[in-house]
């Protein structure tokens, strides 16, 4: 974690000392990468975005930043450290640097599509005015993460008893729970996305590489004794004006999609209880589906199974408008639901399965190609998917893309690269009108550098985010949108034993991966 240091009284040359120490020996090495690990799954995507990296330090997340393709501005209030950092030639195109105050940014409104602080509301004076001037200069839907020392874990002990016996920088230090940084974010007026904790070892090299391994397992579960914890939240879409309102002195209220969404309440109607009282109509016994299930939006893949007696229909399964079919592939049991077009129906359809029992979901869906990177039909393992669509601003606050779970991703692209199947990893455009796909519209997309348009995955990796559930997307490209002639040929048996095989290599490595 970066090195502690009280925000405003400094000792310059030390503190770019001590960073270099801390970066030097295997503790520090260990801890940075599971804490930067952290803060760039949160970030998400930041190519092309500008990024705000507040309380910079020695340049070393601004530098990774600016490597990932964002133009970012490192601010710190320490005119050494940021002489130190010119000095050492990280400022250029990509990376510019500021010497001012976390509580008194220098920036207009809306200035940025993320901010990023990580150890710095722990040696602020005025925390909360701090958050506040970071969510002020954040855009609508930008992504703010802070990261802070967390105050139930061993590294906080060893810090306060330092601080006990006299060390200036702990003496001053705050440490924080997950609830504090909670209350901070949302008094700002942010929609808080996702809390996350990191570094559960105590401060000691050998622990470190002992216990990192299985740290994000931890982090992912509970912040309770974390020596860090990372906040990610949203800048929600407030009142818009447009040139015409504003002439008028009026104001447009935003769209009913975005407004009135508490995404971290509960909803009153469950799938539960929707299954409950399907089963109770049907006359059905509950019975748990395969820990495994697929969508087929085409469902080319359930009329193969069937018309080769491979599937059976689930005795159990009381879902009112899809019929869920079992088969079996080098020894595992599937389930799977064919015809579960669209968004809304592809989010329906998951929240029934997880209800049963399901642990992961797979979707291959056809899709149509935008950016040529090879002829169809291929594969594409869907990292986000851009959100034009309506269901997934109903799990998760509003942003560019819903992302995938990175450790999914990396996954699905280690087990079809061992395979020899060539598959691309990228993103895709989720839309609800296919027949309003215009040229406009896909010019915009291609420039996004998006491969492909499809119908579910935007919703689907909400969904997965906001419920902590296992989803994976499949874009099967094979389509030019009906551009050329000869269009929409998907390959044998309208590509079903393809996908097949891609589910099949998918679920082995994850029940791999499950059973470590």
């Amino acid at each position: 974690m970066r090195t502690g240091k009280p925000y405003e009284k400094q000792q310059p040359t030390g503190f770019a000392e001590s960073y270099a120490r801390w970066r030097s020996n295997r503790l520090g090495q260990i801890t940075d990468a599971l804490e930067q690990q952290l803060l760039f799954e949160l970030l998400g995507r930041v190519a092309d975005k500008t990024a705000l990296d507040v309380g910079c330090g020695d340049g070393a997340l601004a530098s990774e930043l600016a490597r990932r393709g964002a133009i970012v501005t490192g601010l710190d209030p320490d005119p050494a450290m940021i002489a130190a950092q010119r000095q050492a030639g990280i400022e250029g195109a990509q990376l510019r640097l500021v010497e001012a105050k976390a509580e008194l940014l220098p920036f207009p409104d809306a200035s940025f599509d993320a901010v990023l602080a990580v150890a710095v509301l722990c040696f602020v004076r005025d925390a909360e005015r701090a958050v506040v001037e970071m969510a002020r200069v954040l855009k609508p839907g930008g992504r703010l993460v802070i990261g802070e020392l967390g105050r139930w874990s061993l590294w906080a002990a060893y810090r306060r008893i330092r601080g006990w016996l006299g060390h200036p920088t702990w003496r001053v230090a705050r440490f924080w729970t997950a609830t504090e940084l909670r209350q901070l974010v949302e008094g700002a007026g942010l929609d808080v996305v996702e809390m996350r904790g990191a570094v559960f070892y105590p401060p000691c090299g050998a622990a470190a590489r002992l216990f990192a391994a299985i740290d994000p397992w931890f982090g992912r579960r509970t912040t309770l004794g974390a020596a860090f914890i990372a906040v990610s939240a949203t800048k929600p879409f407030g009142k818009v004006r447009d040139v015409a309102s504003a002439m008028q002195g009026s104001e447009m209220k935003p769209p009913p999609i975005l407004s009135h969404k508490h995404c971290d309440a509960p909803s009153a109607f469950t799938p539960e209880s929707l299954l409950r009282e399907a089963r109770r109509q049907k006359g059905l016994s509950a019975a748990a589906v395969p820990e495994i299930c697929v969508l087929d939006p085409d469902g080319d893949i359930v009329r193969r199974l069937r018309a080769t007696g491979c599937a059976d229909r689930h005795p159990g399964w009381a879902c009112y408008h899809t019929d869920l079919f079992v088969f079996h592939r080098d020894g595992n049991e599937y389930g799977i639901v064919g015809c579960a077009v669209g968004a809304a129906f592809a989010v329906l359809v998951a929240e029934e399965l997880f209800a049963s029992g399901c642990r992961l979901l797979i979707s291959v869906t056809s899709a149509g190609q935008i950016l040529p990177v090879q002829a169809p039909p291929h594969f594409i393992v869907i990292d986000r998917a851009l959100r034009d669509e309506g269901a997934s601003y109903h799990y998760l606050p509003p942003s560019d893309y819903s992302e995938a779970d990175p450790r999914l991703i990396e996954l699905s692209r280690e087990a079809l690269t061992v395979a020899g199947i060539s598959a691309q990893v990228g993103a895709s455009w989720t839309t609800d009108a296919p027949f309003r796909e215009t040229q406009a519209a896909i010019d915009a997309a291609l420039e996004a550098g998006i491969l492909a348009v499809e119908m579910e995955a935007a919703a689907l990796y909400a969904f997965a985010k906001a419920c902590n559930r296992s989803v994976i997307c499949f874009a099967h490209v094979t389509n030019q949108m009906g551009r050329v002639e000869g269009d929409f040929e998907k390959g044998i048996a309208d590509g079903a034993e393809e996908s097949l095989k891609v589910i099949s290599l998918v679920a082995e490595r994850w029940r791999a991966e499950a059973s470590l």
